[in-house]
């Protein structure tokens, strides 16, 4: 082997070994979110404007997999908004778009080997006083107990994407939103309900299972993320852990040592 080829082989084992997520393979579906809509109900003590985002997601994995969608909104001034179920809201969006779409109720389901599903989310109308619009999909990627400087948590991937508004305020439709980027990060939830985000390593799998041996020899690589958080600059997601999830990390979780 050229020294110049064990040189990069070596630089690779350690930046792996760094990024702790790395530590096993973690699967996700694939994911496609369509543009933001508008759908509004008319009723005699007033008008009700929605934010509704029609969304896929498919298995290309050779073995089933459980797919639990939860997608939020969230604004750089700090607002956020849950996917809710609301039956008028979601006729409409049926009509609209060819029928037959899940929905917060009912998203939750296994996937077999090449199996996909449609879905909408409905959001209250978003407030115009924003500046950057991220939307976050959780439960839709393999998640595991793991434990960072002694704390336990769940770790996961969640779907991102990251708009910016054009324009002034006094006029906000999703027809101005422009995306600025889309695609999975990584993500760590603690017991208290702490989201750190980090980048996503796609490295194959061999690779992953070297650098897992790695790491075991060489724990101090390791850097503690710095937590998420919203600012002008870049919006992130929150959330807490599931109950089970908190349990079982409580239960599973190394202890620090």
């Amino acid at each position: 082997m050229k020294p110049s080829i064990v040189i990069a082989s070596v630089a690779l084992a350690v930046s792996l070994a760094s990024a702790s997520f790395a530590l096993e393979p973690m699967w996700e579906l694939d994911v496609e979110f369509g543009h933001p809509q508008i759908v509004t109900i008319n009723s005699p003590t007033g008008d009700s404007t929605y934010w509704c985002v029609v969304y896929t997601y498919t298995s290309s994995s050779e073995q089933p997999r459980n797919a639990h969608p939860r997608v939020m909104l969230a604004t750089n001034t700090g607002k956020t908004y849950e996917d809710t179920y609301v039956p008028a809201v979601l006729a409409i969006a049926n009509k609209k778009n060819g029928g037959k779409l899940a929905n917060s109720t009912n998203s939750a389901c296994e996937l077999k080997p090449g199996e996909g599903r449609r879905a909408v989310a409905v959001f209250d109308k978003v407030d115009s006083d924003t500046s950057l619009l991220t939307l976050m999909a959780y439960g839709l990627s393999g998640r595991r107990v793991e434990s960072r400087d002694g704390q336990p948590g769940v770790f996961s991937r969640a779907y991102k994407i990251q708009y910016s508004i054009l324009g002034d305020r006094f006029n906000f439709t999703p027809s101005r939103l422009k995306k600025e980027s889309s695609g999975f990060v990584s993500i760590f939830r603690t017991k208290d309900g702490t989201v750190i985000e980090e980048p996503v390593i796609i490295v194959p799998v061999e690779d992953e299972v070297k650098a897992g041996k790695q790491e075991a020899t060489t724990p101090q690589a390791i850097k503690a993320p710095a937590k998420a958080s919203f600012s002008e600059d870049e919006g992130e997601g929150t959330g807490a852990v599931d109950e089970e999830d908190a349990e079982e990390a409580t239960e599973e979780a190394p202890a620090e040592e």
